[in-house]
């Protein structure tokens, strides 16, 4: 049972096979500076004993640390069990931190002091170290910064996310009702739910950017085949994030269509596939399936005949013509 008192902060960690690292990962939680928080462990099916693990620090800390877990006990995903613990999360405000990741001391302070200051901004976020498996540090990454400290325009944000996802989860804090808002995360998205995620929130809303480390992101064998597999993946969760989201934005009806953010985006996303050897044959089912579902190919983008060049020049421009009546041509041409 959880106590009535509710924190200002719910600290969401999914577990799966995780035992050499759930220790260190719950322990940089405890070393918050900030202490109003809980923490929430999803099981989502370990067979390692990180369960084991985690009812030891429940032992002793039965105020901070409950665990969950999914109805049937199976190993249903990061995304499933984070959606979990965010249903039963009383904080205001929700924090992620992967089973194998760090937090540095000051991460909770730092971010509870952004959104208690700025009531209009969703999300804060920062910058992340890496570490390997035995946690000697390898690297910073460069995040690429929006004024730092201070909130940061939608539409700069947005922009962004469109081309990739600057906003890793670790790093963040954002305000629970916003996150409800935009629907959580999307379970059937293997990939790229949490910038589809983040996209919903901040097409309207400010994001503020902590340009220090404060998290600690540990890479190991596993999470390295983790990686390898969504870069094999990536194609089609770039497809299907652009789908998703560009539905999302028709159906909130959103004004104005940031039509040159997306045809920029778009461009990009193609010139990738097909730098990274998509076959055409895919390029062009993705293509035709975003012409048809993108309202802003109806107007001229300068970028557009990049696009239609890369996927097969004349032939695909007479299809479009004949499908959806597109001039591409016409559209290729530069704006006056």
């Amino acid at each position: 049972m959880m106590p009535a008192h509710s924190p200002k902060v719910s600290v969401i960690i999914p577990l799966y096979n995780a035992a050499p690292y759930i220790a260190a990962c719950l322990d940089s939680v405890l070393a918050q500076t900030f202490d109003d928080f809980e923490i929430i462990v999803a099981d989502d099916g370990s067979t390692d004993g990180s369960v084991e693990i985690v009812a030891q620090y429940r032992q002793r800390y039965p105020q901070k640390i409950f665990v969950v877990t999914h109805p049937d006990r199976a190993n249903r995903g990061i995304t499933a069990s984070r959606n979990l613990t965010i249903r039963q999360a009383r904080g205001e405000y929700l924090a992620f931190l992967d089973n194998d990741d760090l937090w540095l001391p000051e991460k909770l302070a730092s971010q509870v002091k952004v959104l208690e200051t700025h009531p209009q901004v969703a999300l804060v976020y920062a910058k992340m170290g890496f570490i390997d498996a035995k946690g000697q540090a390898i690297a910073v990454n460069g995040l690429r910064t929006f004024g730092d400290g201070a909130p940061n325009q939608p539409a700069q944000i947005f922009s962004r996310l469109l081309r990739k996802n600057p906003i890793p989860s670790l790093t963040v804090l954002t305000r629970k009702n916003c996150l409800e808002e935009a629907g959580a995360f999307d379970e059937t998205m293997q990939y790229n739910e949490d910038r589809f995620v983040w996209s919903k929130m901040l097409y309207n809303r400010p994001a503020y950017f902590i340009p220090e480390t404060m998290t600690l992101y540990r890479v190991h064998p596993a999470n390295f085949s983790r990686q390898l597999a969504k870069a094999r993946a990536h194609a089609e969760a770039e497809f299907q994030y652009f789908f998703k989201l560009i539905d999302f934005l028709q159906h909130r009806k959103i004004k104005p269509w940031p039509r040159s953010a997306f045809s920029v985006a778009l461009c990009l996303f193609f010139i990738r596939l097909w730098l990274w050897g998509t076959p055409r044959p895919q390029l062009l089912s993705y293509a035709r399936e975003l012409f048809k579902q993108s309202p802003f190919l109806k107007y001229r983008l300068p970028v557009f005949g990049l696009l239609v060049g890369l996927l097969g020049g004349p032939r695909l421009g007479a299809a479009l013509k004949r499908l959806y009546g597109i001039n591409w041509a016409e559209h290729a041409a530069p704006t006056a």
